[in-house]
């Protein structure tokens, strides 16, 4: 509000392989979210005839929605999530089992407690939640994906992704609690970098608009950069830096 620019998140995310089929991942996370541990999980692959591909466990997102469960914050194409996955819980104590059956992606997971986030109350905090996500792959330009939470609160997704070569394009949809928020996502690569455009349509009624650029930079270095567009709230402008090892 008075124009000075912040550093709202800083996030140090590492991960290492210790056995060959076992992988440890960690977040840190000393500036934003309420805690600094902000994800611990061990990764398991399988090899079987199953269609079991992964067993996963610890405190991390949970099988929910595309943006949300399926890409780490460094990769997203905005600077930040979506405004629509508000209902989801950010961080949770749980395990996850990874699969896929033909063309079909799934995975279904039990989280227990200790939750920072979205719409279940404190008071329901012991009670488990139940995920399951699947995702359908139509050749390699088209997967359209549902979601669905069981628990003290449910929640439902819905999302499809278009790949055409150097674009893409994202939707997405999330009920809960008899509200349903949605929004579109664009990324056109132009070389090395990449232009996006978010439109997300919110509850209360706000439209957000959000164009902006991912900057590839020597050194492994990358920037993000929007503007955030809204009919609610003051217009801002948000960065983000990235340096990886």
């Amino acid at each position: 509000s008075d124009g000075m620019a912040r550093i709202g998140h800083v996030w140090f995310i590492g991960q290492k392989q210790l056995t060959g089929d076992l992988k440890a991942k960690i977040i840190l996370s000393p500036v934003g979210p309420p805690k600094m541990l902000h994800n611990f999980e061990l990764q398991w692959s399988l090899k079987n005839n199953l269609g079991i591909k992964q067993v996963e466990i610890g405190r991390f997102v949970a099988p929910f929605g595309r943006e949300w469960s399926n890409i780490r914050i460094d990769n997203v194409a905005t600077v930040g999530y979506s405004a629509i996955f508000s209902p989801a819980i950010a961080r949770e104590n749980g395990v996850t089992v990874h699969g896929k059956t033909n063309s079909t992606n799934w995975d279904a997971g039990v989280f227990y407690g200790d939750r920072i986030g979205g719409n279940i109350a404190n008071i329901d905090d012991s009670i488990p939640t139940e995920y399951l996500r699947l995702r359908q792959e139509f050749g390699k330009w088209l997967s359209i994906g549902v979601s669905q939470r069981f628990g003290p609160v449910d929640a439902s997704g819905l999302d499809a992704q278009y790949v055409d070569g150097k674009l893409k394009l994202t939707f997405e949809e999330v009920s809960s609690q008899d509200i349903s928020q949605w929004y579109i996502l664009g990324e056109q690569s132009v070389g090395k970098h990449t232009a996006v455009l978010r439109y997300e349509d919110l509850k209360g009624g706000e439209q957000r608009r959000t164009p902006g650029a991912r900057v590839k930079l020597s050194g492994n270095r990358e920037v993000k950069f929007n503007a955030v567009f809204s009919n609610t709230t003051p217009d801002k402008v948000v960065g983000q830096f990235i340096q990886r090892w």
